[in-house]
């Protein structure tokens, strides 16, 4: 049996409260990251490190293949 009670959870519970969920759903809705800095008020350069930690959540190396989890999985990171 797992004794991390992390493990069972839901990612987005896990990540509770951090700013690359916002940047998530807003590329599965695909929107740009110029589109995503600009919505959310924060860099491009910004937008691609949580794009990053997205990639290292769900453990891809290209953007490609994250949105192809992101569209697979919406339970992971949309709020409903």
């Amino acid at each position: 049996m797992d004794a991390d009670p992390e493990h069972h959870k839901p990612l987005k519970s896990v990540y509770k409260g951090s700013r690359v969920w916002d940047v998530l759903s807003l590329l599965a809705d695909g929107l740009t990251v110029k589109q995503i800095a600009f919505i959310l008020h924060i860099s491009p350069r910004t937008v691609r490190y949580h794009l990053d930690k997205g990639k290292q959540i769900f453990m891809v190396s290209t953007t490609h293949e994250l949105i192809v989890q992101l569209v697979k999985n919406p339970i992971l990171y949309k709020s409903k």
